[in-house]
């Protein structure tokens, strides 16, 4: 058995290496850090819109929150969000393939929802991307954002 006398932290021995003994409080505090409101800021999306991301780790889900003003234009949009690792990998990822949200103050839309993830997954999460897809088979070329 070791102890750190630092830290507090004890670790047997189990055949040739030391195995860390968790500490129940330390998973209850690392929970709770990634129950918190992550806000990934705001970013430009072709310079007409301004897309924001706020995310939390929750029982095994991602929870998510995502504005975009101003709102595009209904029925001509798919959204995507890709959440990308420390190397620019895509680990993870948010799909909006219905423009239903709800209104916001400043003439946008705000969407709210949750996809599964890994925790590994989710504290591998370093920056995001999106991804709009816009479709012109219903609103004439003039029309389109």
């Amino acid at each position: 058995m070791r102890l750190d006398k630092l830290t507090g932290e004890v670790d047997y021995l189990q055949g040739t290496r030391f195995v860390r003994v968790e500490n129940p409080g330390d998973r209850r505090k690392a929970l709770a850090e990634l129950a918190q409101v992550h806000d990934w800021g705001t970013t430009q999306y072709e310079g007409k819109y301004a897309l924001q991301l706020k995310t939390a780790y929750r029982s095994g889900r991602m929870y998510y929150q995502l504005g975009i003003a101003p709102i595009p234009p209904a029925n001509v949009f798919n959204f995507r969000v890709a959440l990308n690792d420390a190397d620019g990998f895509q680990v993870s990822g948010i799909s909006l393939n219905i423009p239903d949200g709800t209104a916001t103050p400043d003439s946008g839309i705000a969407y709210s929802g949750f996809a599964l993830c890994d925790e590994d997954v989710y504290r591998s999460i370093k920056s995001w991307s999106p991804r709009v897809e816009f479709y012109s088979g219903r609103l004439a070329p003039a029309e389109l954002p």
